[in-house]
């Protein structure tokens, strides 16, 4: 039998050897062409993606959910969870307390939460781990007001308060007191300890420590304050008044101070009082300060002349108020002052009036009022008559009408309304003008202040007397 070649390329074999050539000629042409390789790649993150938005969860506190889970068991979960949780304070002693968020002033933001979660699902990192439960990232409102309340309330307790150093003058001499720690029960960082502990839902309770308090204000800050009050209190001032030379003790220079702590600034203020200077001044020139007493004459029935009151000339020490502010501008420096104040010397008026059996004088400037009978002065009066801005009128009156007690209003010099109920002991003597008790008003206004509408004031008990002594017809003689 003749014998045919073998065909190896029609050989049953070779068909199965060339099958599988070819595959893995494909697939390694497959793999080695880039567009292969790239669509390998984006259905495996695809795949990776789908599996991760499908399994990735949602954890709080030891509690998750699927993602995907519906809004209403996502918000369930949180709130089931914020609810139950209370901040526990270990105080000491061992005793153990727990307060609710609102006790502190915190409230959840669940639509916050929920949404700062769901986003952080989306990030690059969590797509990778999805095996691993992301934790919601809890959002709260914080009314800070309210938790420093809590915190000063509840976690601060004091056990010795720190002593701030201080300044004080004693008798003239600068004294520095010395500072000192103190003691609390408390936390470092309250705030931030707090909120840290109620972000992460942490049960663990906060154990209160004994903290040291630093005073704010130490005698090295103090320090320089010091020196410079020493060479204030210390330096010379004088004022010389007509021939006399007055110098204040480092006492009264002291009392023109006002020192003023500020913890907030870690300084002390110290500022010239003008005010008290002018007081001090006004007290060492009240010996030079004499007004003027006016001359009083009275015509009698047969033409004669009688001076009733013989004039006194009068003193006074001009610009106590601008030298009070010149010292309070300088006194700090603690160069030493030396002021003259200039005297005034006023000569006595000559006031005439009728001879009559009563009859009222008063001295608008020097505040006095007297009441006649002839030529005898039987009672002195301090008065407050009208102020610079509505003063009272000058000349000679007499009494037109009197009542026991009035209600008085009017306008006042700013366009408002004044009413002064029950004014007692009016004496009208010129249009609305009157002498009439001034109950509102202190003792110490009388005779040192112009302050009425334009009446003439005087102390209750005094309107008394002179409304039963002046009849009706009385003259007033009113002059300045």
């Amino acid at each position: 039998m003749d014998q045919k070649p073998i065909d190896e390329h029609n050989s049953p074999n070779n068909n199965k050897k060339l099958g599988i050539s070819n595959i893995l000629f494909n697939a390694k042409h497959f793999f080695r062409s880039p567009p292969g390789v790239i669509s390998l790649v984006v259905v495996f993150i695809l795949l990776w993606l789908g599996v991760a938005t499908t399994f990735s969860r949602l954890s709080i506190n030891g509690q998750s959910t699927p993602l995907l889970a519906n809004n209403e068991k996502v918000r369930s979960l949180i709130n089931n969870q914020v609810g139950q949780y209370r901040v526990s304070v270990n105080f000491p002693g061992g005793k153990v307390k727990q307060y609710k968020l609102e006790e502190l002033g915190i409230k959840l933001n669940l639509e916050k939460t929920i949404d700062v979660s769901k986003k952080k699902q989306k990030n690059l990192k969590s797509r990778l781990v999805w095996w691993q439960p992301q934790e919601i990232d809890l959002q709260y409102d914080v009314n800070k007001d309210t938790l420093r309340t809590f915190i000063t309330k509840e976690i601060d307790i004091a056990l010795q308060p720190a002593v701030e150093a201080s300044l004080n003058i004693v008798n003239g001499q600068v004294v520095l007191t010395e500072s000192a720690e103190g003691f609390r029960y408390s936390i470092d960082k309250p705030d931030e300890t707090i909120l840290a502990a109620i972000e992460n839902l942490d049960a663990t309770p906060i154990t209160l420590q004994k903290l040291s308090l630093s005073p704010t204000l130490t005698s090295e800050l103090l320090k320089p304050y010091k020196e410079q009050l020493d060479a204030t209190v210390n330096q010379k001032i004088s004022f010389k008044i007509g021939p006399k030379v007055i110098v204040p003790s480092s006492s009264d220079i002291a009392s023109w101070l006002d020192i003023s702590p500020n913890a907030t600034t870690k300084k002390i203020d110290v500022a010239a009082n003008s005010g008290k200077v002018l007081e001090y001044i006004n007290r060492v020139a009240a010996s030079s300060i004499r007004p003027a007493r006016n001359q009083v004459v009275v015509k009698k029935s047969d033409g004669s002349e009688q001076i009733v009151t013989t004039g006194l000339n009068g003193s006074d020490v001009l610009d106590k108020s601008k030298i009070s502010a010149r010292i309070s501008n300088d006194l700090l420096e603690g160069k030493g002052i030396s002021v003259e104040l200039p005297v005034s010397y006023q000569p006595f008026k000559t006031v005439t009036s009728d001879y009559n059996p009563k009859w009222i004088e008063i001295n608008i400037t020097t505040k006095r009022m007297y009441a006649h009978e002839y030529a005898d002065i039987v009672r002195t009066f301090l008065v407050s008559a009208g102020a610079p801005a509505t003063p009272t009128v000058t000349g000679q009156f007499k009494i037109t009408s009197k009542l026991v007690s009035q209600d008085m209003s009017g306008a006042n010099v700013d366009g408002s309304r004044y009413f002064q109920p029950r004014v007692p002991y009016v004496n009208y003597f010129y249009g609305g003008y009157a002498i009439h008790g001034n109950y509102w008003r202190p003792a110490s206004w009388f005779g040192n202040i112009n302050s009425s509408h334009g009446c003439v004031g005087l102390m209750t008990a005094d309107s008394e007397w002179l409304y039963n002594w002046a009849p009706m017809g009385t003259p007033v003689i009113i002059y300045r």
